[in-house]
């Protein structure tokens, strides 16, 4: 029986010779948590910007007579608020994906009532945005033509999305308390 050659690749170098990078579990988790972290902050740089642009508009609107100046300000200050929110967790993730390995167990039970109450807080200014742009919109008379810039999608884009999760916020509570109330017994 003749001996078979090795396998050479088309420029002549044997395969099994390359040299191939093997990753740890350590080095892996650490590319993921960085991908994460860029993610994560590409993602809210983005949401900062277009609330700002949202808020830019609603600061234009004050000046507008035909929009009653009582509901602009009161959804450009939820802007402000939800500005503020996202600046946080952009700080807060920053500092977590720095720190999380040192914090103690009772630190960590803190920091997620901590992100709990932001959350909490997050959808009641949800509810409030909501109520308040709904108003604005039934106030803006049709021939308002300072009013009806492009950038009032970015209010009403917010708007429903944010509509959107009220309600599946709203619908996971009812199906929880339901599934409860059935499994009692």
């Amino acid at each position: 029986m003749a001996k078979s050659k090795s396998f050479k690749s088309r420029k002549g170098r044997n395969p099994q010779t390359y040299n191939t990078t093997t990753y740890s579990s350590d080095k892996l988790e650490t590319q993921m948590k960085n991908l994460s972290l860029s993610i994560n902050l590409v993602v809210m740089v983005m949401a900062l910007i277009y609330i700002y642009l949202a808020y830019n508009y609603l600061s234009n609107l004050k000046s507008c007579k035909c929009a009653e100046g009582k509901y602009v300000e009161r959804v450009k200050n939820a802007e402000a608020i939800l500005m503020s929110i996202v600046l946080i967790w952009i700080i807060l993730s920053f500092w977590l994906a720095n720190n999380l390995h040192t914090l103690s167990r009772e630190s960590i039970i803190v920091l997620l009532f901590i992100v709990g109450a932001i959350g909490i807080f997050t959808f009641l200014i949800y509810i409030y945005f909501c109520y308040n742009v709904h108003k604005m919109q039934k106030s803006l008379t049709t021939n308002c033509v300072c009013a009806m810039k492009w950038q009032r999608w970015l209010v009403y884009i917010q708007y429903g999305f944010f509509l959107y999760e009220i309600a599946l916020v709203v619908i996971s509570v009812i199906i929880g308390i339901v599934f409860m109330l059935l499994h009692i017994n």
